[in-house]
């Protein structure tokens, strides 16, 4: 989430500054949003597949030591793009949710009376 919302961020102040405008619209926002669960979900799928490797593996021969072993495990016992498994599915997850949850949430803080970054 704290790579998405940095990444939100950046997208957004550069959109302002290439439009030369404070104001967004939610046709500004949603491609931006969609941007930002795509980067976020595609750069940590490496982590969610160590995370799930972890919490799924059962019986004590093959148990991993901790998250470094597991990823130094499937790095040299299966391959680096064993890391990415899942990645399509993933980005397209969190592509979606991110539209969803920015789009919202933008559009909540317009109604609400938020100031603008202008105003901060």
């Amino acid at each position: 989430m704290a790579l998405q919302l940095s990444v939100f961020e950046f997208l957004k102040d550069t959109t302002r500054q290439w439009k030369g405008s404070e104001v967004l619209t939610l046709f500004d926002t949603i491609p931006l949003a969609a941007m930002a669960g795509a980067v976020a979900g595609s750069f940590t799928t490496p982590l969610d597949v160590i995370k799930t490797r972890l919490m799924t593996q059962t019986g004590e021969k093959d148990k991993y030591k901790g998250w470094l072993d597991a990823f130094k495990r499937v790095l040299r016992e299966e391959g680096p793009l064993k890391l990415f498994s899942g990645v399509r599915t993933r980005t397209l997850w969190l592509t979606l949710g991110a539209v969803i949850y920015l789009g919202s949430y933008e559009e909540y803080k317009k109604l609400l009376g938020a100031p603008s970054p202008k105003m901060l």
